[in-house]
């Protein structure tokens, strides 16, 4: 899932706050570091555990049952830079909004409610606040079965509805798949591999992600997982690499 990119003095020098989720995680009863909201059809006893699609880059192994509605509301994410004596940095609190339509389908909705960038350096400092880009995305996943792996494709749009800074000023499109194989012992690994491409305004972005997980369960409810990634560059944008655990 695509989410806001960071201000643009930060592209291409940092890895932009993971969207998607740890797919070599368990159903856990709450979301580490954020807060999970219910809705919809389901009768107090839930028929379904839960299980975030946050944080992390890759996505929960899963979708909602239709008519379910979940609310991800994220812990505040840092980025920061510095080049040539100016330290940027960028606080954002992500939203996530996910339906159920049944059929192995869910509709997302994400969005960056609150961001602020300081920039500080060269005798001069700045900051600013606003919202950030909408992000709408179709996900499709199947389970898997004993040698076969779980399959997870998302099909993504990103819409420029930021103010400011906290734009990206052009539509973003992004296709990400992503296999999830039990290997025992409560153990799963996870590969993912996504193409992004930013276009309109005359200029193109385009980028790739690969990315691996690894996920083990404490018990029935918690997990924990590691997940290290790289972005090669394809047009105007830089090579970047990220590693994160939860």
């Amino acid at each position: 899932m695509a989410g806001a990119p960071p201000h643009p003095g930060l592209r291409g020098r940092l890895v932009p706050p993971p969207v998607g989720a740890g797919g070599a995680r368990r159903p856990v009863k709450a979301a580490a570091g954020g807060l999970l909201l219910l809705a919809g059809a389901a009768a107090p006893a839930l028929s379904q555990a839960i299980e975030a699609d946050r944080p992390g880059l890759l996505f929960a192994g899963s979708v909602l049952d239709r008519g379910r509605i979940q609310i991800e509301l994220g812990a505040p994410q840092l980025a920061w830079s510095a080049d040539r004596g100016q330290e940027t940095r960028l606080v954002s609190f992500p939203s996530f909004l996910r339906v159920g339509l049944g059929h192995g389908l869910e509709v997302q909705v994400g969005h960056s409610l609150v961001n602020h960038l300081s920039e500080t350096g060269q005798g001069r400092s700045r900051s600013e606040t606003g919202f950030g880009d909408l992000s709408v995305a179709l996900k499709i996943a199947r389970a898997g079965a004993r040698a076969r792996p779980g399959l997870v494709v998302v099909a993504s749009v990103g819409l420029p509805t930021g103010e400011g800074p906290f734009t990206s000023g052009d539509p973003l499109l992004g296709l990400q798949a992503q296999a999830v194989w039990s290997i025992g012992g409560g153990l799963s690994v996870g590969a993912l591999a996504g193409y992004s491409r930013a276009a309109g305004g005359g200029s193109d972005a385009t980028s790739g992600t690969l990315a691996l997980s690894l996920g083990a369960a404490i018990d029935s409810s918690w997990a924990v997982y590691a997940e290290a990634a790289y972005s090669p560059r394809f047009e105007r944008t830089a090579d970047t690499a990220h590693i994160g655990g939860g």
